[in-house]
C-alpha cells in the first residue's frame, strides 16, 4: 500500500527535474542564439547529406523485404539458436532479423508486437536489448564509407558491433536466475528450405498489401523514419553544444568526445571520426559510442517499447556493457587486420560541419545539396551488399538449425 506514494513521489520529482531541464536549455539557448543555430544547422547538414541519401534507399527496401515476408522467414530459421543461446521469448528471432536489418527503433516495435504474456520479464528484457542496434547501413555506409572514408572499417566495425551485442546478451543471460522454467527448444525436423517458405508464405499472407501499396507505404515509412531521426540529431546536437559551453575551455579537450558520444551515436562517432587520427583508439571509441547507443536511442525505446520496455536500469547496465565489450573487442581484434583497417580509402562525401559557422547560413545552406547525392547510387549498392552481414548471421544458425535436427 506504500508503494503508490513513493512511486507517485518519484513521478512528481522526475516531472520536475525534466521541465527544470528543459526550462534551463530554453534559457540558454536565449542566451547563446548564435552557437544554438550554428548546432542545428551542423545536424542538419549532417542528416540531409550523409544520412538521407545513405539510409532512404536503404530503408524503403528493407520495409519492402519485411513486407514480402522475408524478414519473418529468416527470423524463422535464425529463432531456435537465438533461443538456445539468449532465452528469448517465442517469436523473437523475427524481432531480431528485424533489428540487424531495419536497426533502431524498428527492431524495439518488432519486439514489442511480439513478445507476449506468457513471456518472462527477463527474457522480454533481453530480446528488446539484442534487437534494440544499429542498421549495417548506418554502420558500414554512413560510418565506414561516410565518415572514415573506409568500407573496410565499417565493416570491421559491424561485426565488432554484432558479436559484442551477441556476448553482452548472452552474459545478461548468465546472471540472470530469476527467470521461470522455459521449454527446451526443438530445431524441428523439417528442412531449413521448408521452414523458410512456410514461414514466408505465413508472412506474405499476414501482411496482404499489393506491390504498389507495399512500396508506397515503404517509402512513407522511411521517410517518416528519417525525419524522426533529423529532430533527435537537431536537438541532441544543440544540446550538446549548449553543456559544452558550460564546461571549462568550451567543451574542448576531452569533453569534444564524451558529451556527443553520450547524448547521441551519430554525433558520437561523427565526433571521434572527424577530430581524431585514424588509430585503433578511434575505432575503439566509435565502435563504444554506437554500443552505448547514447540517451537519444534509449529514450526512443522507452517510447517505441510502452508498457514492455525494460526499466532504465536494466538498459544503462546493458548499454554500458555492450560499449565496454565493444571498446575491447576493437583492441582485442583489430591487430589481426593490420594496417588494411587504418589505411586511407577514397575522398568520401562527409560533410565538414564548422564551415557552417566559417562561411555563413547563405553559403552553409546552398551546401546543404552537396555530398552524398552525387554517390545515392553507389550508397544504395553498398547499403544492399551490407544486408549481406545479417543474414550471414542467419545463415549460420540455419547450420546449427540443420545439425541438431540430425542429433
Amino acid at each position: 500500500m506504500q508503494r503508490q506514494p513513493i512511486n507517485l513521489a518519484r513521478s512528481r520529482a522526475a516531472t520536475a527535474l525534466l521541465g527544470g531541464l528543459a526550462l534551463m536549455l530554453v534559457v540558454l539557448i536565449l542566451a547563446y542564439p548564435d552557437d544554438a543555430f550554428q548546432a542545428s544547422l551542423g545536424a542538419l547538414r549532417l542528416w540531409w547529406t550523409v544520412l538521407v541519401p545513405a539510409l532512404l534507399p536503404y530503408l524503403a527496401v528493407v520495409e519492402l523485404f519485411a513486407g514480402f515476408g522475408l524478414v519473418r522467414a529468416f527470423g524463422a530459421l535464425a529463432e531456435p539458436l537465438l533461443r538456445t543461446l539468449f532465452r528469448l521469448p517465442p517469436g523473437g528471432g523475427r524481432a531480431v532479423v528485424a533489428g540487424l536489418l531495419g536497426g533502431f527503433p524498428q527492431g524495439a516495435a518488432a519486439a514489442r508486437r511480439l513478445v507476449g504474456e506468457t513471456s518472462t520479464r527477463q527474457s522480454r528484457d533481453r530480446l528488446f536489448q539484442l534487437s534494440q542496434l544499429c542498421s549495417p547501413a548506418l554502420l558500414i555506409t554512413v560510418v565506414g564509407a561516410g565518415f572514415l572514408h573506409s568500407v573496410r572499417a565499417g565493416v570491421f566495425l559491424a561485426a565488432v558491433h554484432y558479436l559484442s551485442a551477441g556476448a553482452a546478451v548472452w552474459l545478461s543471460r548468465l546472471v540472470q536466475t530469476d527467470d521461470a522454467p522455459q521449454a527446451e527448444v526443438s530445431p524441428g525436423r523439417e528442412k531449413p528450405a521448408e521452414t523458410f517458405l512456410a514461414a514466408l508464405q505465413a508472412g506474405r499472407r499476414e501482411d496482404g498489401r499489393s506491390f504498389g501499396q507495399l512500396l508506397g507505404d515503404a517509402v512513407t515509412a522511411s521517410i517518416q523514419a528519417l525525419f524522426s531521426l533529423s529532430g533527435f540529431l537537431i536537438l541532441f546536437s544543440v544540446l550538446a553544444r549548449m553543456i559544452s559551453l558550460q564546461l571549462p575551455e568550451g567543451g574542448v579537450g576531452r569533453w569534444f568526445l564524451l558529451i556527443p558520444g553520450l547524448l547521441e551515436p551519430h554525433l558520437g562517432a561523427y565526433a571521434a571520426a572527424t577530430r581524431m587520427e585514424p588509430s585503433t583508439l578511434q575505432l575503439g571509441i566509435i565502435a563504444a559510442a554506437l554500443a552505448w547507443g547514447g540517451f537519444s536511442q534509449m529514450l526512443q525505446l522507452k517510447a517505441v517499447a510502452g508498457s514492455s520496455s525494460p526499466g532504465y536500469r536494466t538498459i544503462l547496465t546493458g548499454r554500458f556493457l555492450h560499449a565496454l565489450l565493444a571498446f575491447g573487442m576493437t583492441f582485442a581484434v583489430a591487430p589481426l587486420a593490420g594496417s588494411l583497417l587504418l589505411s586511407p580509402g577514397a575522398p568520401g562525401f562527409t560533410p565538414t560541419l564548422a564551415d557552417s559557422a566559417a562561411s555563413g547560413p547563405v553559403t552553409a545552406l546552398g551546401a546543404l545539396f552537396a555530398g552524398g547525392w552525387a554517390t545515392l547510387y553507389q550508397s544504395l549498392r553498398l547499403s544492399l551488399a551490407a544486408a549481406a552481414l545479417p543474414l550471414g548471421i542467419v545463415a549460420f544458425c540455419c547450420l546449427f538449425r540443420k545439425k541438431a535436427a540430425q542429433r
